[in-house]
């Protein structure tokens, strides 16, 4: 890229963003926006390349509605803890120690291997261990309630021998799976859709009716959300506006799937904020401009 292409390129999305930033500080109020920090640490095959690492970041971009009420996690003396996780590229058990979270930031590690069956992607929330002061524990234990979810850190691992389409477009190519809508879908997971582990998630749920239940959330689909069976997805063929919801057990070749009104109620009942959507759609279009402009910029 040439130096005038360059400077372009860099005022364009250094006003774009603070456009986005301007307009989120009017809706955020006292909540810290949510800050997705993607760690790359564990991609020891090097499946992500730019084109995936580009998605990855317009992923972020379309949660930049979410914010959420946390506060930093740092250990100080005489209190200790440990996440632990399966790394993503080998499946086999790992560990941080005595790691901190920023306030507002959820850190998922990535990678991918041959995955069994026809999992497309896997994900989980970390786990710890943790010794200290009362209050200490206390702190952390409060992330995790009936009333508001407040994750640290997640796992996602990919399939290494799918055919991905990993274009901005959602034209998805003909027999490939779209990498931004299962990336999205295992991020839901990582943000709260899950059970039995998550509290808000299950507070809000008919489990044995396999009902969704959450005020935001049904108010704007029209009443109770069908569960599958493992009550962490909705009901297969679950649909809104004529479409697919994201967080439906399955994707077809050839689709994209994206997050809906009722999805994103989903996360004000689990006890996030979100902007009004006019402005997530601002800043999740500012993503997809960032990413194909990076796009043109490896091509000059």
């Amino acid at each position: 890229m040439d130096n005038d292409r360059a400077l372009s390129y860099h005022a364009v999305m250094r006003g774009f963003f603070l456009l986005a930033w301007c307009l989120c500080s009017l809706g955020l109020g006292t909540a810290q926006a949510l800050t997705l920090v993607w760690d790359y640490t564990y991609d020891t095959g090097g499946f992500f390349t730019p084109d995936k690492r580009d998605i990855l970041d317009v992923v972020a971009s379309r949660l930049s509605a979410v914010s959420i009420n946390s506060t930093e996690i740092a250990p100080e003396t005489g209190n200790s803890w440990e996440w632990l996780f399966l790394d993503p590229s080998s499946g086999n058990l790992t560990s941080v120690a005595n790691p901190v979270a920023p306030a507002g930031e959820l850190r998922v590690f990535v990678g991918a291997r041959t995955l069994s069956g026809d999992a497309l992607a896997q994900s989980s929330h970390v786990v710890y261990t943790a010794n200290g002061s009362p209050s200490w524990l206390d702190s952390l234990a409060a992330r995790n309630t009936a009333q508001a979810f407040l994750p640290f850190a997640g796992g996602m691992a990919f399939d290494a021998a799918t055919n991905w389409y990993t274009g901005v477009s959602p034209s998805v190519t003909p027999g490939a799976y779209d990498f931004y809508s299962v990336a999205a879908h295992e991020l839901g997971h990582i943000l709260g859709f899950n059970s039995p582990g998550i509290a808000a998630w299950v507070a809000q749920s008919d489990q044995p009716q396999r009902l969704y239940m959450g005020v935001n959330a049904t108010a704007s689909y029209g009443g109770s959300i069908p569960l599958d069976s493992g009550l962490s997805h909705w009901a297969a063929g679950t649909r809104f506006n004529g479409h697919d919801m994201l967080m439906v057990p399955d994707i077809p070749l050839g689709v994209r799937n994206d997050w809906t009104d009722p999805e994103f109620g989903v996360f004000r009942d689990l006890g996030y904020a979100v902007i009004p959507e006019p402005v997530a759609a601002l800043l999740f279009l500012g993503g997809m401009l960032s990413s194909a402009l990076r796009t043109r910029r490896r091509a000059w």
